[in-house]
C-alpha cells in the first residue's frame, strides 16, 4: 500500500480566515445606515446594500436592471458627468457632493454621495463604489431655519414701526 499524505492545516486555516473576512465584509455592508452601491462601467448596479434598496424602493432584481442615470433627474446629468470625468477619472475619487435621486414611485429626494473608482491590476477602470446618504431631513431643517431667520429679520427691521404705531 502506498500513501501520499499532505498536511493541509495551513490551507484549512487560510480558508477559515477568508470565510471570516467575507462574513465581516458582508455584515459591514448590510449594517450600514447609508446606502452603498457598486456600478459597473456600463452604469449598471451590480452590488448594493439594503439601505440603498430601501432608499429607492426597488427590489434587488429590479435595481440590477436599472442604469444609474435612470434614478438621477436629468438636470443633474451634466454636473455628474463633470464629477466623473474630473474627479473620479482624474484622481480616483470624488468630493462629497449633493444631487437628487428618483425613487421607484417617482418621488425625487436629495442625497449626498462620495464615489470611488476601482481599477484592476492593469489600471483599467472596472467599477465605481458610492456611499449615499438621504439628506431629506437635513434639507427640511435648513429650510425651516431659513424661514424662521427671515421672520425674525423682518420683525427686527420693523420693530420701530410697530413701537411707533403703539
Amino acid at each position: 500500500i502506498w500513501a501520499i499524505i499532505h498536511d493541509i492545516t495551513e490551507r484549512k486555516r487560510s480558508q477559515e480566515d477568508l470565510a471570516r473576512s467575507e462574513e465581516k465584509y458582508r455584515q459591514l455592508h448590510q449594517s450600514m445606515m447609508d446606502g452603498f452601491s457598486n456600478i459597473d462601467m456600463k452604469g449598471r448596479y451590480v452590488e448594493f446594500n439594503d439601505s440603498f434598496l430601501d432608499m429607492l424602493g426597488y427590489s434587488p432584481e429590479e435595481l440590477r436592471q436599472v442604469e444609474f442615470r435612470k434614478i438621477t433627474p436629468e438636470k443633474w446629468h451634466k454636473f455628474e458627468d463633470t464629477v466623473i470625468r474630473e474627479q473620479l477619472f482624474g484622481r480616483g475619487y470624488s468630493d462629497v457632493y449633493e444631487k437628487e435621486y428618483i425613487r421607484k414611485d417617482g418621488t425625487v429626494f436629495p442625497v449626498e454621495l462620495r464615489a470611488v473608482l476601482l481599477r484592476d491590476k492593469q489600471g483599467k477602470p472596472v467599477s465605481i463604489w458610492a456611499i449615499i446618504r438621504d439628506i431629506t431631513e437635513r434639507k427640511r431643517e435648513a429650510e425651516r431655519r431659513a424661514r424662521s431667520e427671515e421672520t425674525y429679520r423682518l420683525i427686527a427691521e420693523n420693530v420701530t414701526d410697530v413701537i411707533a404705531l403703539l
